[in-house]
């Protein structure tokens, strides 16, 4: 960006995300128990409450590395080469699983001093089953 003159618009990708191939095994059962768990049940304690912020934050915190997590990677890379081709600034964030998340992601295009921030989020999940139904279509 130039000084003092602010780009007109920001992408922010809503990527979706996916757990670390190297996060403790026996955390992440624990994770998806209490999501499930906290998501249905209004009888939850604190203390389950916050063991379920503890690891969310972990999963998002977690060093992502191509070999950990070849999802981030790629999304980055796609961040990285929509910057180059539309010469606008690119934010990566995730809906779930990784950092930033999509409130963070917002907050720093924002800041950016953008007047406008356009939102796309791509279906890159090969062989799921949004993609499935997708490609039948």
């Amino acid at each position: 960006m130039s000084a003092g003159i602010p780009t007109a618009t920001a992408i922010v990708l809503a990527m979706h995300g996916v757990p670390p191939a190297d996060f403790p095994r026996a955390d992440l059962a624990d994770f998806f128990r209490l999501h499930s768990q906290l998501g249905h049940d209004e009888g939850s304690s604190q203390a389950e409450g916050d063991r379920y912020a503890e690891l969310e934050q972990r999963l998002r915190a977690w060093p992502r590395t191509p070999a950990n997590d070849p999802f981030h990677a790629a999304s980055v890379a796609l961040g990285e080469a929509l910057q180059g081709e539309t010469g606008m600034p690119v934010v990566v964030a995730f809906n779930e699983f990784c950092a930033p998340d999509l409130d963070e992601g917002l907050m720093q295009a924002a800041a950016l001093g953008v007047r406008q921030v356009v939102v796309v989020t791509p279906m890159l999940t090969p062989g799921g089953e949004h993609a499935q139904d997708a490609a039948s279509r």
